[in-house]
């Protein structure tokens, strides 16, 4: 799906993020985390992902509490290709707008 994918990388990476809070909020306990490889096996070669049982283990017991609490941050910024190759852009502004952002909610905690 990552080149077919309308959205191409950012498809990709909100895929990425659903498994991560998928882990979080159902991986309440290591019982029900260990069903995670019993599913992946199950779709086969329909679904892949890079991430280890272990580190499964490690989201869910390390970050379970900040599953609900789970904010984002949509940084804008303009397509272009330099040398055949696709990138984003992102002006000052908005990378000072996205830094105030962090520093702020990091405050917070």
């Amino acid at each position: 799906m990552r080149y077919d994918d309308p959205r191409g990388d950012f498809g990709r990476q909100t895929r990425q993020r659903q498994i991560i809070q998928a882990v979080l909020k159902r991986g309440a306990n290591f019982s029900s985390l260990t069903k995670f490889d019993d599913i992946f096996a199950a779709l086969g070669e329909n679904i892949t992902t890079n991430i280890t049982f272990g580190e499964m283990v490690d989201i869910q017991q390390n970050y379970k509490d900040a599953a609900g609490n789970v904010q984002q941050i949509q940084i804008n910024a303009t397509g272009d290709t330099i040398n055949k190759i696709s990138y984003q852009i992102v002006s000052d502004e908005e990378q000072q707008r996205i830094q105030n952002e962090l520093k702020e909610q990091l405050q917070q905690l």
